[in-house]
């Protein structure tokens, strides 16, 4: 499969609905891929991450709801639509419940059902890279922290008196030699005010 492409996968009895909306989303540029029933949707859901899962919510075998939550659990990233002909509030209530990002009643046109699922790849889109901004921000601050417990390694090892103050006069940096040098408290932290000393 061409990695370059949005992923869809497609569980629904229907053969008519599954091929439907396979030529739909084929000719939009997806890569999709096809499940006949809830036990084949489990399985090649569980094989790889699509980025959006259509999900018919009454199957002969497991039901959307049981094969939404089965994946969930194995890749929670995953947009998640519930298409269903059988649609009423309670049922729309507990797909949302179980993380499914939009409730579709049969039919639908082309259009709608597009317009929902690029819906939902933008969502997952944004979140993706939210995740991969929140990593790389953990990272530099991670490294920010290594760099400054470095530099106060070195500073503290200096012989001689170091002592940083910023344009407000309040201390930044003093190394145990300027304490001493000094006869500064041991209580002395970074902001404090020279003046107090």
């Amino acid at each position: 499969m061409d990695e370059s492409k949005p992923t869809l996968l497609v569980v629904d009895d229907e053969l008519g609905m599954r091929e439907g909306i396979r030529r739909i989303f084929t000719l939009e540029g997806y890569a999709v891929t096809v499940a006949e029933n809830g036990s084949e949707g489990i399985l090649k859901g569980s094989e790889r991450e699509y980025d959006v899962v259509l999900l018919d919510l009454k199957m002969p075998d497991y039901d959307g709801l049981t094969v939404l939550r089965r994946l969930r659990e194995v890749f929670p990233d995953t947009e998640y639509l519930i298409i269903t002909a059988f649609a009423g509030i309670d049922s729309a209530v507990e797909a949302t419940k179980h993380g499914a990002y939009t409730y579709i009643p049969k039919p639908f046109t082309p259009d709608q059902i597009v317009f929902e699922v690029n819906r939902a790849l933008g969502k997952r889109r944004l979140a993706l890279e939210t995740r991969e901004l929140r990593a790389e921000q953990e990272r530099r601050l991670l490294e920010i922290s290594q760099e400054k417990s470095r530099l106060r390694t070195i500073i503290n090892s200096i012989n001689d008196a170091v002592f940083v103050t910023n344009l407000e006069d309040e201390i930044v940096l003093a190394n145990p030699q300027t304490r001493a040098l000094f006869n500064f408290p041991s209580s002395l932290r970074a902001g404090d005010k020279i003046a107090d000393l």
